[in-house]
């Protein structure tokens, strides 16, 4: 989906790797390998990334805003979009 790869890369991709969206930040971890890979983590670890820090990061880095950000649709397609993005 053009307009979730949009999103990621204005949203996400100066902080996180995702070779599908021809991002190589390194703030956060490497997305292309999402070792616990469901929906309802993916979308926790957006709108609450302090709920479980990857092993090396530290909390309080991402923005725990994006709840207010994203619309529910736009959170949707992200989840959905990063999900894909490792098949």
């Amino acid at each position: 989906d053009l307009e979730a790869k949009v999103l990621f890369q204005q949203n996400c991709g100066s902080c996180h790797t995702l070779s599908e969206a021809g991002t190589n930040g390194t703030v956060g971890p490497d997305l292309d390998n999402i070792s616990r890979a469901d929906e309802a983590y993916v979308e926790e670890s957006i709108v609450d990334p302090n709920a479980d820090v990857v092993q090396g990061f530290t909390r309080g880095v991402m923005p725990g805003n994006f709840r207010e950000q994203l619309s529910p649709q736009q959170l949707d397609a992200l989840v959905k979009y990063l999900l894909e993005a490792q098949k």
